[in-house]
């Protein structure tokens, strides 16, 4: 159901009509003129009145000139010299082409947060021996959520069965259901795709990750793109200006025609002024911007902000962190030097080392190495120390072990060049083995930096890992500018060089050391599922998943919106220059001139309706070409 100022515009068209037809009725009748022009007066009242009001409220406001104030001029203009029913149709039709406008931009905010709002309403919670369905908002941290198959978790929350398998597109964009074990963070949004499961809730409704996706996407409307605070500015000129024209229109005649007839030429200004309105650019900017940010949404793209659409059609330089954007993130255990036998003591050293480590290579090597041994391990370690980002330290059978950076285990170490990263063990002080990670190369990587290099985007990679890493990363995916070993401070100082000249620039990063650049950046994207927090906050797009290609996705979106959006300008300036033009030479009526206007409007908001539709072509498009 419309809003109530929807209601009421209709309303308004309604009982005017009604009065209307009255008014002609009576002069169909040959009524008193009187009469007649009491309803005449009393149907404009009903169409007009809020016009009326809000050009007087502006006008006291110190802005005399909008397009409340341009059509209570005209209608006036018209009604004084006794055009009453060309007058009161103006009104009719302006307000029914308004109740239309409104209606279709309602529906289409609708439409969008139906799109984007996913969260359940009610969520089933455990409550002592039985379960019970409450309202989601009135869940509460440490709830016990039970989840049904095929249900939508409506919390954030920590996994509390063995395992799980869930469908995670609407978050990630991960067509592929993706499997968690106990323990594990389940966002808000995925969907149960297997037994039931029980999850501890960690965020209120509020906080959830559905929730913060809604509120920023919302927000994001709320900040105006250059080319919509340029044409509202525009506006403000525009209006005064046209005013003037329509003012000389009707006194210029006066010095240069014979038989200067005031009706006539008050009849073409008011005209002029009625077709002069700006609300189909001041209306239809704004939404075909949020149809893109809505677009964006439904490719699982979140944009925080209309100005990074615009920014993103004229990116000339992009930079790129490794680990977790170029790169999965997750190091798989490559070799060891040397290599011992699957019983060796030294492997299950290694995996009771590894076990208490926290560290995300620590974690690749256990389950790796554990798989290879006999049977599990139950060294029980003793003494047990992490030095964070060097390594672990503990003791067995008398001897200290120590397993972690390669300097940080033997001070003697001569780091070598090998496109690996390398984690040492020793005993005692001296040197057991090396044990040699790789971090695979996103499978969409290359294909997406090969397009961004067809469209002219210069390409870098400024990373905190070794230069031997990040050299062969770069050789890869043919990157040949590539930096390692920065610190965050570092990577802003050659963000500036390399891109210096190449603005507007963009950033594409996930880690806690991204987020200085990531705010520094015209443009700041984040990868979504594996960024921190704070990198998360700091960039303007959020891409989901680990899907690089989302890349290519935003930038088609941004580059639909635009061209859709200059259509739009300039259909209307066509249509408005042309009924301008033939209202002050008086081939156009009133009549003529609201209805090009409302017309128009009409079709630039149909118009920017299609940024959403084109969307979905091009989704399926994508799922084509990924099938």
């Amino acid at each position: 159901m419309a809003i109530p100022y929807i209601r009421q515009r209709l309303h308004r068209v309604i009982f005017g009509s009604i009065a209307f037809a009255l008014a002609l009725g009576l002069v169909w009748w040959r009524s008193s003129e009187s009469l007649t022009f009491f309803v005449y007066l009393l149907s404009y009242l009903i169409a007009g009145h809020f016009v009326i009001y809000k050009a007087i409220e502006h006008i006291a406001r110190g802005q005399i000139f909008d397009e409340y104030s341009l059509m209570a001029i005209a209608t006036l203009a018209a009604f004084f010299i006794e055009e009453y029913p060309e007058a009161i149709t103006v009104m009719l039709l302006y307000e029914l082409g308004e109740y239309f406008q409104h209606r279709a931009v309602h529906q289409a905010h609708r439409r969008i947060r139906e799109m984007l709002d996913q969260r359940p309403d009610e969520t089933r919670i455990r409550e002592n021996d039985s379960s019970k369905i409450i309202p989601a908002e009135h869940v509460e941290i440490g709830d016990t959520i039970l989840l049904q198959r095929g249900e939508r978790l409506s919390h954030d929350g920590i996994l509390l069965s063995t395992s799980a398998a869930m469908n995670t597109a609407k978050i990630t964009g991960e067509s592929e259901i993706r499997s968690f074990q106990e323990g594990d963070e389940l966002l808000s949004g995925f969907i149960n795709e297997g037994p039931p499961l029980e999850i501890k809730a960690n965020k209120e409704l509020k906080d959830s990750t559905l929730s913060r996706l809604l509120a920023l996407t919302q927000e994001a409307q709320a900040q105006k793109a250059p080319t919509e605070l340029f044409f509202r500015k525009f506006a403000k000129i525009y209006t005064p200006v046209v005013a003037i024209l329509a003012a000389l229109i009707f006194i210029l005649p006066y010095f240069f025609i014979s038989d200067y007839q005031y009706e006539i030429w008050l009849y073409r200004a008011a005209v002029f002024l009625v077709i002069s309105c700006p609300c189909a650019l001041v209306l239809s900017i704004p939404l075909t911007y949020f149809a893109g940010i809505g677009a964006a949404s439904r490719s699982h793209i979140l944009v925080k902000g209309a100005q990074f659409l615009d920014y993103m059609t004229h990116i000339q330089a992009m930079g790129f962190d490794k680990t977790g954007t170029l790169t999965e993130g997750n190091p798989e255990l490559s070799h060891t030097e040397p290599e011992w036998p699957s019983d060796s003591p030294v492997n299950e050293i290694v995996v009771a080392m590894s076990g208490v480590s926290h560290h995300p290579a620590s974690r690749a090597i256990h389950e790796r190495l554990q798989s290879t041994l006999k049977k599990p391990s139950v060294l029980q370690l003793s003494q047990v120390k992490e030095e964070p980002g060097m390594g672990v330290e503990a003791e067995y059978d008398g001897k200290i072990y120590r397993m972690g950076r390669p300097e940080w285990v033997d001070g003697k170490y001569q780091p070598q060049f090998k496109p690996f990263t390398e984690v040492a063990l020793s005993e005692n002080g001296r040197w057991v083995m090396s044990i040699f990670l790789k971090d695979p190369v996103k499978t969409d990587a290359k294909s997406t930096l090969d397009q961004l290099r067809e469209k002219g985007i210069e390409r870098f990679m400024l990373s905190g890992d070794r230069k031997g890493v990040v050299q062969q990363v770069g050789e890869e995916i043919g990157m040949k500018e590539v930096h390692g070993e920065l610190r965050p401070e570092e990577k802003l100082v050659y963000f500036d060089r390399l891109t210096q000249g190449k603005r507007p620039a963009a950033f594409v990063g996930d880690g806690l050391n991204d987020s200085a650049v990531l705010a520094k950046a015209e443009v700041g994207i984040a990868m979504g599922n594996t960024g921190s927090d704070l990198s998360i906050e700091s960039a303007d797009v959020i891409l989901p998943g680990q899907q690089l290609s989302k890349l290519l996705d935003l930038m088609r979106i941004s580059k639909r919106t635009k061209r859709i959006l200059w259509q739009n300008i300039a259909l209307v300036f066509a249509v408005k220059f042309v009924v301008l033009v033939l209202g002050a030479l008086g081939y156009a009526s009133l009549w003529a001139a609201i209805v090009a206007d409302v017309g128009v409007c009409l079709l630039a908001v149909a118009n920017a309706s299609r940024v959403l539709y084109g969307a979905e072509a091009g989704d399926k498009l994508s799922a084509v070409h990924a099938s």
